[in-house]
């Protein structure tokens, strides 16, 4: 996985939508 090709979302943010909702990092990229 390349972090710069999804550099418009940012680890936290991402980090954070996991915590609050339990799901997995893809879901969390597709729901921002």
């Amino acid at each position: 996985m390349n972090t710069m090709s999804t550099a418009n979302i940012s680890a936290k943010d991402v980090m954070a939508l996991r915590q609050k909702t339990g799901l997995g990092m893809m879901d969390c990229k597709k729901a921002l």
